[in-house]
Formats: structure tokens, sequence, C-alpha cells
């Protein structure tokens, strides 16, 4: 990758990385030398994948662990637009791929009914709270990167109640079937 960039493309790039060290830029700004970059690694990706199976088969791991980075971070920042752009544009194809087709069917039917959100009366205000103010994950604090999915936040909830003192396994409830139920 050095020798894809020139002296002042990557003079740049370390400019950039310094503002961002410093705190200068929050975490969802970009810049025009993030969007040079991916291109560059895009296409040494492309090249070295046309080098025989093994670097294919990397350069596909690579992609694979790519997509769930894109979807960590969009979760995190509560970028509810981003959150469906990677379901549909990198998800889909990953989990048809795989054999999923359940988790296919399902997310394409998620993303086609948020997309109907949007243009519902009723819900107008729910999606404008999606994608204003990043309310389709649980945020404990109000810093960049406090997202959580809702799904785990009830697991840990739930988690949380049933081991503490007189949950569901500790206490009263401990050697009753109609608790554990």
């Amino acid at each position: 990758m050095k020798h894809a960039f020139t002296e002042e493309e990557l003079g740049e790039m370390r400019t950039f990385m310094e503002k961002v060290a410093a705190g200068k830029m929050g975490a969802r700004h970009t810049d025009p030398v993030v969007a040079l970059f991916e291109q560059r690694f895009e296409e040494t990706f492309k090249r070295l994948a046309e080098g025989g199976r093994t670097p294919a088969l990397w350069v596909q791991y690579h992609y694979m662990v790519d997509v769930i980075k894109v979807f960590i971070r969009t979760e995190r920042l509560a970028d509810h637009n981003g959150h469906l752009c990677c379901i549909v544009s990198r998800m889909l194809d990953i989990f048809a791929a795989a054999g999923h087709h359940q988790y296919a069917k399902g997310a394409r039917l998620y993303c086609q009914l948020m997309k109907q959100l949007e243009n519902v009366p009723a819900y107008k205000e729910t999606f404008e709270s999606f994608t204003a103010h990043g309310n389709h994950v649980v945020r404990y604090s109000s810093h960049d990167w406090s997202g959580t999915w809702c799904d785990i936040c009830i697991e840990q909830t739930l988690m949380k109640s049933a081991k503490s003192e007189g949950g569901l396994s500790r206490g009263r409830m401990r050697h009753s079937d109609s608790g554990h139920k």
C-alpha cells in the first residue's frame, strides 16, 4: 500500500490522522483523503484477488470482516441510514451466499418495512427519531460510540436480574418449577 500513494497524499493522511487523534474531529467526520484511501485499498485488493485462489479467499475473508466492522460502527454511532445501507448493500449478499436464507429473507423484509415507515404519516415522528436522534439503539450516555443493540440490552438486563440476589437462579425461586418457567 505504501507505493499506492504519492508523498502529498501520505502527508494529507498524516494530517488527518493527527486531527482525529487530537480530538479535533468527531467520529462521524470524513475527509476526501479517506475516500481516496478506500478506493486505492479496494483496487489493491482486486489486484491481489487475481493472484490465485488463496489470495482470493483472503480477500473475501477481509471483505466479510470489513462488513462486520462497518455494521458495528453504524450501530455504535446510532447511524440509522448507515445501518439500513449496510444491511441492504453488503449483508444480504453474504446471508444468501452462506445459505442463511431465513436471515436474508428477514433482513430484506425488515429493510422494506423501515423504508415504508418514512411514508406512513402515523409513524413519521418515530422515523424521524430513528434517523435524526439515533433512537433505534439504546444509549446509556450521550457520547459517540455509546449505542448498543436493543436485543443485547434486553439480554443483559434479564440476565442481570436473573442472577441477582433473589432472582431466578438464587433465592426463593431457586427450587420452584413455576419460577423457572
